[in-house]
């Protein structure tokens, strides 16, 4: 059954072919499973694992979008935002985190992240945030 359900959904999948997202995520298995999720959709992606790096490739890289986590072993996410959105105020971040708090859904907003999604998060829900953004994108 699940077979079937994962077929119907790689028909559905949008494609974002020419786009580049940028995660920012520290752990190894919460990057693969959205690299899992994704990468059907044509998308490139480039990691960062720390908030200073975030900050250094999205200089250094045409990005369309960032998916940023909070919780990093440098600089956090919020800190890592504010940088990335002085560089270029209309690029979408999305926040990712696993404190499911409405404080924190408020504490990413004015860090300046346009949206916010809470892990352990659904593939369907992760493609459904990143197909409103990354669309939306028309600063190139």
């Amino acid at each position: 059954m699940n077979h079937s359900r994962a077929e119907n959904n790689k028909k559905k999948l949008p494609s974002w072919p020419g786009k580049v997202l940028l995660i920012v995520e520290d752990e190894d298995h919460n990057y693969t499973y959205i690299h899992e999720i994704l990468k059907r959709t044509g998308v490139s992606m480039i990691r960062a694992e720390t908030g200073i790096e975030a900050i250094a490739l999205f200089r250094e890289n045409k990005i369309d979008m960032v998916l940023m986590d909070i919780k990093l072993p440098d600089v956090d996410g919020y800190i890592a935002t504010r940088e990335i959105k002085k560089l270029r105020p209309d690029i979408p971040v999305i926040a990712q985190t696993a404190y499911a708090m409405v404080q924190e859904r408020e504490k990413c907003l004015q860090a300046g992240c346009d949206n916010y999604i809470s892990k352990p998060f659904d593939p369907d829900k992760l493609i459904r945030i990143v197909e409103r953004y990354i669309r939306n994108d028309t600063s190139f």
